[in-house]
């Protein structure tokens, strides 16, 4: 009873009890809005609430101003600060969900991908090898593996990581950047050589068959000087036997267990130059090479084609 009491003169101490004198007849209204005088010229003595206030004329503090004294008296939280950290655990929840939709995502790939990422990207998620997956392709591999998860949680969380590392678009760099590291060395290597991984791939198929074979490609890249610095080279790639391990798999996007021309073409950075070459290849495997109207390709690549497909 005394805690009681103590309480009771705390908030007594917030609001005195002593009225505050009215200053003018019109504010003693404040709050209320007064009905119109009728015909005979008396005015109404009911006055009417205006809509969304509270309290009485002769209210001695406005709601603000007691919430502000009790926070004080009761060592309450500003309501934005608390607001505020509501917003941020909600943040932190959905970022927590959309990581845990990834880890499911990226899990997935390995299994897929026999433990690796970029080659299960490249073998069903990029089979267009654009070097992009677009939200249909990522729908379409998603429904067939029968993916429980939250398919469009995953995809903003991955766009949000694209734009993060300075991209608009889901490439491997978001997915698997070691993957993404080692393509991206050989094809900067190929294109510094011999202008491109076309003309790189000739080459090496010295007897013409269109198709490198694991040793095939491994010593010819070798000869062709590719470890000559190694230490520019990803660590995962320096050297024959790596090679083979981790950079052979992630060309071979049939997993066939030989390399052909066209499965290098994502590599080619010309856009406009590896979209004539793959037009070519494709007129040449539904005509023959009588059929197809080559057009002429920078590099040497239209050479690289009829060597090729004769």
């Amino acid at each position: 009873r005394q805690q009681q009491q103590q309480q009771a003169q705390g908030y007594d101490s917030l609001c005195p009890q002593e009225t505050i004198e009215e200053e003018e007849e019109e504010e003693s209204t404040d709050g209320f809005e007064t009905t119109e005088a009728p015909a005979g010229g008396v005015r109404s003595p009911v006055a009417q609430p205006k809509p969304g206030t509270m309290g009485a004329p002769n209210r001695r503090l406005s709601r603000e101003e007691l919430d502000e004294r009790i926070h004080v008296l009761e060592g309450r939280e500003e309501v934005d600060v608390v607001h505020q950290r509501i917003r941020d655990r909600a943040r932190a929840s959905v970022a927590r969900r959309a990581g845990e939709e990834v880890e499911r995502f990226l899990g997935m790939l390995r299994e897929r991908g026999e433990g690796n990422i970029t080659l299960a990207w490249r073998r069903y998620f990029d089979s267009d090898g654009d070097g992009e997956l677009s939200f249909r392709e990522f729908c379409t591999t998603l429904r067939e593996f029968g993916y429980q998860g939250d398919v469009q949680k995953l995809w903003l969380k991955l766009k949000s990581m694209a734009l993060a590392t300075g991209g608009r678009r889901v490439t491997l760099d978001v997915v698997d950047p070691a993957g993404a590291a080692i393509l991206n060395a050989f094809g900067q290597w190929c294109k510094d050589k011999y202008g491109g991984p076309l003309e790189c791939f000739r080459v090496i198929d010295e007897d013409g068959s269109d198709s490198l074979t694991i040793e095939e490609f491994a010593e010819g890249v070798e000869a062709l000087g590719f470890l000559e610095d190694p230490q520019a080279l990803p660590p995962a790639i320096r050297s024959r036997e790596l090679i083979m391990r981790n950079l052979f798999p992630l060309l071979d996007q049939g997993g066939g267990g030989c390399v052909t021309a066209d499965e290098l073409l994502f590599l080619e950075s010309d856009l406009a130059k590896r979209d004539r070459a793959r037009k070519e290849i494709e007129k040449i495997r539904e005509q023959g090479h009588g059929g197809a109207d080559l057009e002429p390709l920078t590099a040497g690549a239209d050479d690289f084609l009829k060597s090729v497909y004769m």
